[in-house]
């Protein structure tokens, strides 16, 4: 009895291909046919000819092999030198504020804000009450273009002790506006923001030539979906002081800190850059030479 449609059935049909093909090509009884397993072991008996990969896929195995990770403590690197990269009048436009969409918030457009008859001394200490205030208070938060009316120092001072999450802020132009005032002074706030907005820190730190920058590459690199494309122009513009901030990490203690730092410099190392890594590897002493080549050789999909 036909299929529908007119077609015959399985069986119908491999008898069909057996009588049209010689004895040695017929797929039935052949000597490269699977047959049916073991059904004590539950074990298959597919030809010995068959790739490893069919023979004893990964996905049915009940353990991956064991990597032998090698951890070094204690890994000190020499310091790099730092700068921030800027274009062509790039940091003029963030300090002028004209790329935000609330240019009153800032000093330099809205003194007419400023209390009468108050000094600028006391005007920075209404501000700073204010931040004290917002720490006090679970419920609120501090406007973060309040650093704009403070000095300097003591804008870089609240900027790297207030806690990220006590913020609130506008859009990403007012952290390029913080680092374009203040620079190099400003990353330990950075580092400490971008546990809670990474996205932003690394839109805002791609600019940054720095070994502190390269763990917040590397994460970005190994968890955003936008930010990804960032980190990694960032991990191949910046190679030595991308692989100076992650190897003392990529060879430490296992957790999610080693495996981003590892997968970013295998990713740097398929890009051309397995040199630069090896180049600062090779200052350091034998073990984390070994540990570092073993990270490099090490292939997660395997």
């Amino acid at each position: 009895e036909a299929a529908a449609g007119g077609r015959p059935k399985a069986a119908e049909f491999l008898a069909l291909l057996e009588s049209r093909l010689a004895p040695e090509q017929s797929p039935v009884g052949s000597a490269n046919a699977p047959v049916e397993g073991d059904a004590e072991t539950g074990e298959s008996s597919w030809p010995s000819g068959l790739p490893a990969v069919l023979l004893a896929p990964p996905w049915k195995s009940k353990s991956k092999p064991s990597r032998r990770t090698l951890v070094v403590r204690d890994v000190v690197l020499p310091g790099v030198p730092e700068s921030i990269v800027w274009k062509a009048g790039e940091r003029e436009f963030h300090i002028s504020g004209r790329g935000c969409r609330f240019s009153w918030a800032y000093p330099e457009e809205g003194r007419r804000f400023r209390m009468a008859n108050e000094s600028a001394e006391d005007d920075e200490r209404r501000h700073l009450a204010y931040f004290q205030d917002a720490l006090e208070r679970s419920a609120e938060k501090a406007d973060l273009r309040s650093l704009f009316w403070l000095s300097e120092q003591t804008a870089v001072a609240t900027w790297n002790s207030f806690p990220p999450e006590k913020y609130k802020y506008y859009d990403v132009t007012d952290l390029h506006r913080i680092l374009a005032r203040h620079e190099m002074a400003t990353l330990p706030g950075f580092i400490a923001f971008a546990e809670s907005r990474l996205g932003l820190v690394v839109e805002v730190l791609a600019r940054v030539r720095s070994a502190r920058v390269a763990p917040i590459m590397a994460t970005a690199h190994a968890t955003l979906v936008r930010g990804r494309r960032i980190a990694s122009g960032w991990l191949l513009a910046f190679a030595k002081e991308a692989a100076v901030g992650l190897i003392p990490a990529a060879v430490g203690e296992p957790g999610q800190g080693r495996r981003h730092a590892e997968s970013a410099l295998r990713f740097m190392a398929t890009q051309g850059h397995q040199a630069a890594i090896q180049e600062v590897a090779a200052t350091l002493r034998d073990e984390v030479r070994a540990a570092v080549a073993e990270v490099l050789a090490f292939d997660p999909y395997a």
